[in-house]
């Protein structure tokens, strides 16, 4: 079993004070932010995650397509190069021998930046434009020497996934598509069966590693992994909930729930891989090493 490490997004914002300017919480590259003016907070999280147990540690471009990067900061194609090298470069310092690098290719909901990343919502994008929009940084990580594989991460649009699908056959580097998934299909509405007809096909590819469901509340993975027949990494969010003596909603973390279904995943046949998304941290990872060390 394959330790992932957890959320960086998400564990920048609680580290970061609110009126911090590098705090990535409302800015539309996010941990990008953070990777361009304190790369070396990066990482020191990337090294926690590590000393935690994890055994990949995924790029902070997540949220730094190149044409977010044109979008945001009018960037050159080189420009961006050198940027996501920074992020690969970033993971590489904070790793281990044996420790390996996922770079990370985000959803084209990360150049919206309006949350559909949980709706599927992209305006008639077609497949043409999605493959564009994927291809510079897809491209990029796969040519890099200090990437093990690249991470499509966050799918959750139908014709995203076609168009992705097209990109990740091009690649000769490892690689893994993952989702935002719910136990009826993706989240734009496109059924659970449609979606693993067109998963199908990349069971031929020398290269596939796992379809990834990331991103979703960590109380449903047990039961998408048992829709899905396919070798599985999982990474999940923590999951939200409204909290009365706050008023608001947000992430309310129970070590005993975490272990209990980190335990229940680790039993699959088709899991092969854990971690964590959004709002999980090292401590999350290291409850994950814990119990994988057991099995």
């Amino acid at each position: 079993m394959l330790i992932l490490d957890g959320g960086l997004g998400t564990e920048l914002e609680t580290r970061l004070a609110k009126d911090d300017p590098r705090n990535p919480l409302g800015n539309p590259l996010w941990s990008g932010q953070v990777l361009l003016s304190s790369p070396d907070l990066i990482e020191s999280i990337h090294r926690e995650y590590v000393d935690a147990g994890a055994e990949v540690l995924v790029t902070a471009t997540y949220q730094l397509s190149y044409a977010t990067l044109i979008k945001h900061k009018n960037y050159t194609l080189d420009e961006a190069h050198n940027l996501w090298n920074e992020a690969v470069q970033v993971a590489k310092r904070a790793a281990k021998p044996g420790v390996m690098i996922a770079g990370s290719v985000g959803p084209y909901a990360t150049y919206l930046a309006d949350g559909s990343e949980y709706t599927g919502e992209y305006h008639g994008a077609t497949i043409s434009e999605l493959r564009e929009y994927h291809e510079p940084l897809a491209k990029y990580l796969n040519g890099h020497a200090d990437v093990d594989m690249v991470a499509f991460e966050t799918i959750p649009n139908r014709t995203e996934l076609e168009a992705v699908i097209q990109v990740a056959g091009t690649l000769n580097k490892k690689f893994y598509v993952s989702m935002n998934l719910t136990p009826k299909g993706l989240v734009d509405g496109t059924d659970i069966d449609d979606v693993i007809r067109l998963l199908e096909p990349l069971r031929g590819l020398s290269n596939f590693l796992a379809v990834g469901i990331n991103c979703c509340d960590y109380k449903q993975i047990e039961t998408l992994a048992q829709l899905m027949p396919f070798p599985l990494y999982v990474y999940p969010n923590l999951g939200y909930e409204y909290d009365q003596t706050k008023g608001f909603y947000g992430v309310v973390k129970d070590d005993d729930v975490w272990r209990a279904a980190v335990e229940a995943w680790s039993k699959l046949s088709n899991v092969e891989a854990i971690g964590g998304c959004c709002s999980t941290g090292p401590h999350e990872i290291a409850i994950v090493k814990e119990i994988v060390s057991k099995e």
